[in-house]
C-alpha cells in the first residue's frame, strides 16, 4: 500500500472551500513510502491486532508482528 495523500472513494465532511488537497494519481514517487499491513485475529477472544510496517522482508515482518501480538495480547 502506498502511504500519502492519495484520492480514495471514502468521504469526509469539510467546510465549503476547505477541501484537503490530494494527489489524483497513485504514482509511487508522490507517496511517502509503502506500508505492509499484517493482521492477527483471535477467534476465541474475538480480538484482533493489525501491525503496519515498511519492511520489505515479509517473513521477518510477519514474525515480528506475531511477537508483538504475543507481548501485547498473548
Amino acid at each position: 500500500e502506498l502511504i500519502g495523500e492519495f484520492k480514495n472513494p471514502g468521504r469526509t465532511w469539510n467546510k465549503i472551500g476547505e477541501a484537503k488537497e490530494v494527489n489524483v494519481y497513485d504514482f509511487p514517487n508522490l507517496g511517502m513510502g509503502k506500508a505492509a499491513p499484517y493482521g492477527i485475529y483471535d477467534t476465541g477472544r474475538n480480538e484482533g491486532m493489525v501491525n503496519v510496517g515498511k519492511s520489505h522482508d515479509i517473513s521477518k515482518f510477519a514474525v515480528e508482528s506475531i511477537r508483538q501480538w504475543w507481548l501485547l495480547m498473548g
